[in-house]
């Protein structure tokens, strides 16, 4: 039942990311429906199914969204719902604060790792400011 949970879960946050950024076409930069899963699983559950869960959210989101590297996305919330399942059974983040600190800073850190993966596969990359990141961070923390 965790396994179609899990499914289920992502399904109707990919619904919800297809639903935004079609009623408000600017609002997919900011706006990533695909974190709460990741961070959800990360903290509730085990590092395993945070894994899992980031894989799929991730590849969901290159096969809907991107029309680059298929795949980084899924690398991406893979490796940050790992990190984040492994501090999670060491720390409790399961208080509202330490959600919203933890939604704020995966996406800081899932741009990071973009940018990162994208300048080693020599990609041109130009991050955008740091307004644009806070707003996406702001955003996903009060999404998670």
């Amino acid at each position: 039942m965790n396994a179609l949970g899990a499914v289920l879960f992502v399904a109707a946050c990919l619904g919800l990311q297809v639903l935004v950024t079609t009623l408000v076409p600017g609002a997919g930069e900011y706006v990533d429906f695909l974190i709460v899963p990741v961070v959800w699983f990360g903290i509730r559950r085990t590092q395993r199914a945070a894994m899992l869960t980031g894989c799929m959210a991730g590849l969901a989101q290159d096969a809907w969204f991107r029309a680059a590297v298929f795949g980084m996305s899924g690398f991406e919330k893979t490796f940050l719902g790992w990190f984040l399942g492994g501090l999670s059974s060491r720390f409790d983040l399961n208080s509202t604060l330490s959600r919203f600190a933890t939604g704020f800073v995966f996406a800081l850190a899932q741009n990071l790792l973009g940018i990162g993966l994208l300048r080693l596969m020599d990609q041109v990359t130009r991050p955008p400011g740091l307004v644009h990141w806070l707003i996406q961070g702001l955003v996903s923390g009060l999404l998670v």
